[in-house]
């Protein structure tokens, strides 16, 4: 039996296609979706699925949006709607 799921940061990648979409005329972005942000609704999608069955302790890593200053604090569980609310999911430092 799996006890506890943990996730030791680096949920999403650092990328330099965020880089250059911040360099890019708003005009030419505004209807664009930022990857990281469809990249957090899929981790929420799993860590739900994951929470369901088992507690799941969440670490941010360097590339989360998360403070770099040391502790890093949790990530706020605004950033998982769905996995947030069950009682099993637990965000860390």
């Amino acid at each position: 039996n799996t006890i506890r799921f943990i996730v030791a940061g680096n949920l999403i990648e650092s990328s330099n296609r965020l880089k250059d979409t911040t360099n890019q005329a708003k005009y030419l972005t505004r209807k664009m979706t930022a990857s990281s942000v469809e990249a957090m609704h899929s981790i929420d999608e799993l860590f739900d699925k994951i929470a369901a069955i088992t507690d799941i302790d969440i670490m941010p890593g360097v590339n989360d949006p998360s403070c770099h200053m040391l502790p890093q604090q949790p990530l706020h569980p605004c950033m998982f709607p769905s996995s947030s609310k069950r009682k099993t999911t637990h965000c860390l430092t």
